[in-house]
């Protein structure tokens, strides 16, 4: 079936030759031979079978460099470096449009096998972009960026065999980058992970340890964060199952004391406050309707309690969540107590200094991140949701997971829209624009509202006070913002406030910066102005910013990256907006190679013999062969496929040249192809390739780590159980580490490892899920 419609779209692309030959004959009716048809329809099957093993490949390179596009539009980081990538693979989709267009002109080129062989390098070195795009850009990957040096060779190589290629199938008018280029391409990427490794020094939230060892830094990355993006994928798949004896115990009155500085009557409004025992903590128990653990879809709710439960553990800028109460009749849900309640209610009573206030804005961008690198989006960021210590930390709470708030298209539903709405003096534009509507929430959505946040903080007031929704949304959408006035010149600290609200609240997306250049932006200007906090809090006197006073709205246009913004007559600087130079820029030259298209004979002549070219086997069908114990045929196709750069053929081939199937092994030779395929991000080559760096004459330890690692973070079951084997047990001299053992062998129960689960339970380990 499928190959009738690849013939009857073979025969679509050259419907241009049948328009032609029907004018011609037209035209020409009384004097046309017999032989001429004969000779067009000789031309016509010559072309369906030049262009046929093409078809494929331009379906599937169009659909991959749509990815590699989505994949820009959606990247939370290191969008600049996507940029060079961008520019590349969307030539080349132009490139093959026109090369469609014009078959008929360009039947040398189908002829040429090596021609052919090129289109597949180039889909396979397509297919690693779109991957390498997808690691570096979204913060839930964040784990797979400690490999800098790594990162930086595969971006290189991509580099250069993307423009060996392009050169090898010399289309016209095909810009062709040179070393220099290439240089400058790599340039960017060094100062976009600066950026990234600046993160990684500073940042103080449970995402990563540091790790000193021969006054080299390296970094930790906090392996619960895979488990809970596990764990969130499950429930948005609807792949839970465990075992129904797995469940919370929920907490009673035996697990609970009073407080010894109790509430007056012990309930504040519908608040309880006791003492956890077995925490020794005080908490706060909201009444709750029921116990979710009882309804139909309670395996999802206890997952996402699990999940609640450790990003307050794994993160102290968090509001840390005990699980589900009942006492008598009643249930409550259990948080841990926060003396002065939400940051809203501190504001409105004391006055904050510049220094405390810098310190907590800090501390909740923090507790954001750690929700991004948990593939979490805050959609409801202001100081209401922010609620505070008795020593002044900040503790992010009303966390949603919004998994039955989208349609198909990714898109929000009207209910969440109203939902939305209630927030609405701190929603982007594109959020609240309801001609556009409706309009995924995103990493830069979001980043909005922190700069929203930042202002009602900095100001001690709520934005847009006592106005009605709809003049908000015409304010904001006309790119006015909420007025800032100090009153006076503003200090170098209030200044860089200034400047982070205002970056952030940028009217186009793409000019608001990402969210750790954001970070690294207000840490610069915590480490250069804070002063340290006062001991006790200052009851808030009556002033200019009091919730009576009226401060005239500034207009404050945002409409695009070219718009100076002033503030008290001072002109804002170092705000970072989107670079807005064209794609290929003026400032090295790019050398362009154009060769002029061999034109195929006249439509009724007759063509020269040609060998057609004979498709290579996909791999799908190599690994078809081998489940089969087809060993000849699966590795004549996994050789194949690896001579034109598929990294999955190039394992299969390192695989068998291991085992030795149907050839004899050679582990030299296995060992190279692994390596090749596992700096690629191939999670099985990682892991391979990582056990050949110990032998008996010596144990490249280092290598051994780093290429185990980098396989778990792939999520490959199999590496998460022997790191967690190794550092459970100390394995191979590695430094005994119990409890990182413990949460790595937790992460491959999540995959369902056996061996890992046996350990756990052996080990008597019960808060997990053996799925």
């Amino acid at each position: 079936m499928s190959q009738n419609n690849e013939s009857l779209e073979a025969i679509s692309q050259v419907s241009e030759c049948t328009t032609n030959y029907i004018t011609y004959f037209k035209e020409n009716s009384t004097n046309i031979e017999p032989k001429a048809t004969s000779i067009y329809l000789e031309n016509l099957n010559s072309i369906k079978e030049s262009v046929k093993p093409y078809l494929p490949l331009f379906k599937n390179i169009i659909t991959i460099i749509q990815d590699i596009i989505n994949g820009y539009e959606n990247a939370q980081i290191n969008k600049k470096i996507c940029l060079t990538l961008i520019i590349r693979s969307e030539s080349i989709g132009l490139t093959i449009k026109q090369l469609e267009r014009k078959k008929s002109d360009n039947l040398e080129k189908f002829r040429n096998k090596k021609f052919y062989q090129s289109f597949l390098r180039l889909y396979n070195i397509l297919k690693r972009m779109d991957k390498f795009i997808q690691d570096i850009t979204l913060l839930s990957n964040i784990r797979k960026l400690i490999e800098i040096y790594s990162i930086k060779k595969q971006f290189r190589e991509i580099l250069i065999d993307f423009d060996n290629v392009a050169k090898d199938l010399n289309f016209p008018n095909l810009i062709i980058y040179d070393e220099k280029q290439r240089q400058e391409d790599i340039k960017i990427f060094r100062d976009e992970f600066n950026n990234i490794m600046k993160f990684f020094e500073t940042i103080d939230s449970g995402i990563a340890t540091v790790i000193t060892q021969n006054n080299q830094i390296n970094y930790q990355i906090n392996t619960t964060i895979l488990e809970l993006l596990l764990l969130k994928s499950k429930v948005q798949k609807q792949s839970t199952n465990f075992d129904d004896k797995w469940k919370p115990k929920l907490i009673t009155n035996d697990d609970l004391q009073d407080s010894p500085t109790p509430l007056e009557g012990q309930l504040t409004g519908k608040c309880l406050k006791k003492i956890l025992i077995k925490e020794n903590k005080q908490v706060s128990l909201i009444p709750a309707d029921s116990i979710p653990y009882n309804t139909v879809d309670y395996q999802k709710n206890i997952i996402l309690d699990y999940i609640k439960m450790k990003l307050g553990h794994e993160c102290k800028h968090i509001h840390q969540f005990y699980g589900m109460a009942q006492l008598n009749q009643n249930f409550f849900s259990v948080y841990e107590w926060t003396d002065l309640g939400k940051l809203s209610e501190v504001y409105e009573k004391y006055d904050l200094d510049w220094s405390t206030k810098l310190r907590i804005s800090l501390d909740i961008l923090s507790g954001i991140i750690f929700l991004n690198c948990c593939d979490i989006l805050h959609k409801s960021i202001k100081c209401e949701n922010i609620l505070m210590t008795d020593d002044m930390k900040p503790k992010i709470t009303n966390i949603k997971f919004d998994f039955n708030n989208k349609n198909a298209s990714g898109n929000a539903t009207s209910h969440a829209y109203s939902n939305w709405l209630k927030d609405v003096y701190i929603l982007a534009p594109e959020i609240i624009d309801i001609q556009n509507y409706p309009k995924r929430y995103t990493s830069k959505s979001q980043i909005y509202s922190i700069g929203m946040l930042l202002w009602e903080l900095t100001f001690q007031r709520i934005p847009y006070k006592d106005w009605q929704i709809a003049t908000v949304q015409n304010h904001v959408l006309s790119g006015k913002r909420e007025v800032i006035n100090f009153g006076g010149e503003p200090s170098p600290i209030q200044q860089g406030f200034i400047n982070l609200i205002e970056a952030a609240w940028q009217q186009e997306p793409d000019d608001r910066p990402d969210i750790i250049t954001f970070f690294n932006m207000l840490y610069s200007l915590y480490s250069n102005y804070y002063m340290g906090e006062s001991n006790s809090l200052q009851k808030r006197a009556s002033s200019s910013l009091s919730k009576n006073s009226k401060i005239p709205k500034r207009d404050v246009l945002c409409a695009n990256s070219n718009v100076i913004i002033k503030t008290n007559n001072q002109q804002v600087s170092n705000v970072p907006l989107r670079n807005g130079t064209s794609s290929q820029g003026n400032n090295s030259p790019a050398s362009s190679v154009s060769s002029s298209s061999s034109s195929s004979s006249s439509s009724f002549s007759s063509n020269p013999a040609y060998n057609p070219i004979v498709p290579i086997s996909s791999l799908s069908d190599g690994i078809n062969a081998h489940k089969k114990g087809d060993k000849e045929k699966a590795w004549e196709c996994f050789e194949a496929n690896a001579q034109l750069g598929n990294i999955s053929a190039i394992y299969w081939q390192g695989y068998y040249l291991w085992e030795g199937y149907h050839i004899p092994a050679d582990h030299v030779r296995a060992v190279n192809c692994y390596k090749e395929a596992a700096k690629n991000g191939h999670a099985d080559a990682q892991l391979r390739y990582a056990f050949s760096a110990i032998n008996k004459e010596k144990i490249n330890i280092k290598g051994f780590l780093k290429f185990l690692k980098m396989s778990a973070n792939e999520g490959n079951a199999l590496a998460l159980f022997n790191l967690g084997d190794v550092y459970l047990n100390g394995k191979f001299g590695i430094e005994k580490d119990e409890n990182l053992g413990i949460k790595y062998l937790k992460v491959a129960a999540v995959l369902k490892q056996p061996k890992a689960i046996e350990i756990l339970k052996n080990l008597n380990v019960t808060d997990t899920f053996y799925l």
